[in-house]
């Protein structure tokens, strides 16, 4: 399922936090592009929280790429 919607909130080295109206389960795996050159991100959900009535916080940990230097 596409997350259209999708926000990032916070990015590391190692994961990634993003803001989304879908919740994720842990376990879940994602991918994206940061750029159209580049190999994509792989990132596992870690944990999913509601930040309000509208909004889910989903924290990942980078599988395979990354942000690292």
């Amino acid at each position: 399922m596409p997350l259209t919607d999708a926000e990032v909130l916070n990015v590391s080295a190692s994961g990634l936090a993003l803001k989304t109206r879908a919740p994720l389960p842990p376990g879940e795996r994602l991918s994206f592009l940061v750029h159209p050159t580049a190999p994509p991100v792989v990132a596992e959900v870690l944990a999913c929280e509601s930040l309000d009535a509208e909004f889910f916080r989903v924290r990942c940990r980078c599988v395979l790429g990354g942000f690292g230097a």
